[in-house]
Order: C-alpha cells, then structure tokens, then sequence
C-alpha cells in the first residue's frame, strides 16, 4: 500500500529540463547501490505529455528495518484506523521512512504563512 503524486509540465521546456536531471541524479545514485537495489525511474506518458510519479510507502517490513519505531498515523490520514489495524501486527509497521508530512498555504493577517 502507498500513497503517490504525479506530475505533468505540459510538455513546457523547464519541466523537460527537471525530469532530464532527475534521469542523470537518478543514474549517479545507481552506480553506487547493488544492481537491482533501485526501483527504475518511471516516467510515463500523460496523455502526451511525460510526467513523474512519486510516492512512498505507508509501511515497512520489520525484516528490513528491525531497529525504527513506530509512528501513529496521524488521524487525518487514518480516520478509520484500518491502516493503523494493519501495522499492529509484528511484521510490518509505520516508521520515519514511511512518514508523509502535509503543508498548506494560509493568510493571515494579509501574511501567508505555509502550516
């Protein structure tokens, strides 16, 4: 289970310019992790448009990670406590790598603050 973002630039020149860095940053890491230790980067066609997609996972598993703790889910993102059920096992769990913060933008005052 995870949960993803993705990103169009119509096709616009800077938004070209982004995912061509994003493709070299992507094979300079590669040279220094194991073969098949890195998911491919994905980009995908939008109608016709290339787009990126990122995401991250709601869990671990254990076996990978035997040292994080767990972290809550905070209740927006789990209203129901159904993800929260499924951590509460020994296997898998919600840690600091699965973790998503979210911002907005608010005015106040004639100020915008980002929360």
């Amino acid at each position: 289970m995870r949960q993803s973002v993705r990103l169009t630039g119509i096709s616009t020149p800077k938004f070209q310019a982004c995912t061509d860095a994003l493709q070299r940053l992507h094979e300079k890491l590669g040279r220094h992790v194991q073969d098949g230790a890195m998911e491919p980067l994905a980009n995908e066609l939008h109608g016709q448009h290339i787009s990126i997609e990122f995401g991250n996972r709601y869990f671990t598993n254990r076996r990978d990670d035997p040292q994080s703790p767990t972290i809550p889910f905070n209740p927006t993102v789990d209203p129901n406590g159904i993800l929260s059920a499924v951590s509460s096992n020994d296997e898998y769990f919600h840690g600091p790598d699965n973790e998503v913060l979210y911002y907005y933008l608010t005015t106040e005052n004639g100020t915008q603050k980002s929360r």
